[in-house]
Parts: structure tokens; C-alpha cells; sequence
């Protein structure tokens, strides 16, 4: 099609938040012929194929995990929208969850429950895990309550990205069981995304505490 634009899609669709951004960027194309765009299903931590660099493109769309996947799309010199605040692109701009508005509706969902006990459990380290972190605190605290953080007595490298910090988190863990063990319930705990909710939930399995009537776990990302 004459005047088309053509946009390379780097979105993985391992998870529910990027298969919501694919279905955002259909609407958008089925509401705009002249757009063109090429998605080949990957993981977030996957790299470009090499046939796609060959594919001439207009701008790139990508959730970006690695430094060395920044790096191929940046030697592309194309204009690219970022999905993700791990690197921001060169060339662009960069699109981004608004941390503290997720961890202010948390917040308010817990004490409109009438919470008075609080727990963060997230990946240290990990930039939006902080950020929700830092906000959650601030808005508990602004309402006369502490929040109990976990805090891990091995950090993780800094090297290590969140992929291997997800998946470390699948391995039984003992001081996650008894830091829930230890929460004055009921608690509300808000888990930094739904992989490390479902890995709390998993711990009060193991530490033989009650979903939702001993702890309630809220996660972000769907």
C-alpha cells in the first residue's frame, strides 16, 4: 500500500500486560489501514531474530529487557517507542506504567477494606518493584500506618535481570515463609507484579496461612 508505515513489533506475549498492548496496537491498525506491522511471538528476555533486521521499517514498538537487545534496536536508527523503563531508547520516546498511581489505588483498596497492617513483598533491585515499593510506603504512612517490607538477606546480583529473579523466586522459600509467618494479621500484602503475588500466595500455603482471611494479596500487571 502506497504511503504505508511499517512498524516492527518487538512485544513479547508470554504475559497478559504485552498481549494487552498487541491488542491495543490491532484496534489501532484495524482503525488505520495505511499502518502495517510484522509480530513474531517471543519471550521478554528473547532476543531479535536476524531476519527481522532486514525488514525495512518505519519505527519499532518494544518491551526491551536486556542491554543487549537495547543495543540491537538501537543500531536499527529507527524511531522506537519503549514499552518498559529498563532502557530508554536513543531515539524516541518511552511509554511507562505510572508507579505511584498503582501503588496510591493499592493502597486505598487496602484501607477501604479496613486494613490496618501492611506488607510490600516485591524484587529488590528491580526498578519498578522500588518505585512501587517507595510509593506504597509513602501513601500507608501519609495515613498513620507502617508498611513491613520484605527484605531478602541475599540480594539478588545486580546483573541479574528480572527474568532470573522471577524465576529464583519459584524455588521454596524459607525466609518468605517466615516473614509472612511473622505479619501481625489480618495483613494486606501488595506484591510488586503477579508473579510475585502468586509466589506469596504459594508461601502461605506453606506457612499454613489463610487466603484472604490471613493475608490478602494484591498484585499489578493482570
Amino acid at each position: 500500500m502506497q504511503n504505508s508505515k511499517r512498524v516492527l513489533l518487538l512485544i513479547e506475549s508470554s504475559r497478559a500486560y504485552s498481549r494487552g498492548c498487541l491488542a491495543g496496537v490491532a484496534a489501532y491498525i484495524r482503525a488505520h489501514p495505511h499502518w502495517r506491522a510484522i509480530h513474531l511471538e517471543r519471550s521478554l528476555a528473547e532476543g531479535m531474530p536476524s531476519p527481522l533486521r532486514r525488514w525495512k521499517a518505519d519505527g519499532v514498538v518494544a518491551r526491551v529487557e536486556t542491554t543487549q537487545m537495547a543495543r540491537t534496536v538501537s543500531r536499527l536508527k529507527l524511531p522506537t517507542v519503549h514499552l518498559r523503563s529498563v532502557h530508554r531508547p536513543q531515539s524516541g520516546c518511552l511509554i511507562e506504567t505510572n508507579h505511584q498511581v498503582c501503588a496510591r489505588l493499592a493502597a486505598d483498596h487496602f484501607r477501604q477494606h479496613w486494613f490496618r497492617h501492611f506488607a510490600f513483598c516485591g524484587y529488590p533491585g528491580v526498578n519498578f518493584s522500588d518505585q512501587r515499593c517507595a510509593s506504597f510506603v509513602e501513601h500507608v504512612s501519609a495515613h498513620g500506618h507502617t508498611v513491613n517490607v520484605f527484605e531478602p538477606l541475599h540480594h539478588a546480583d545486580e546483573g541479574d535481570d528480572l527474568i532470573r529473579r522471577e524465576a529464583r523466586g519459584e524455588l521454596p522459600n524459607t525466609q518468605l515463609v517466615g516473614w509472612l509467618r511473622s505479619l501481625a494479621t489480618p495483613v494486606a500484602v501488595f506484591a510488586c507484579n503477579d508473579v510475585r503475588g502468586r509466589q506469596v500466595l504459594a508461601a502461605c500455603l506453606r506457612a499454613g496461612l489463610s487466603v484472604p482471611d490471613d493475608v490478602s494479596v494484591l498484585g499489578v500487571d493482570n
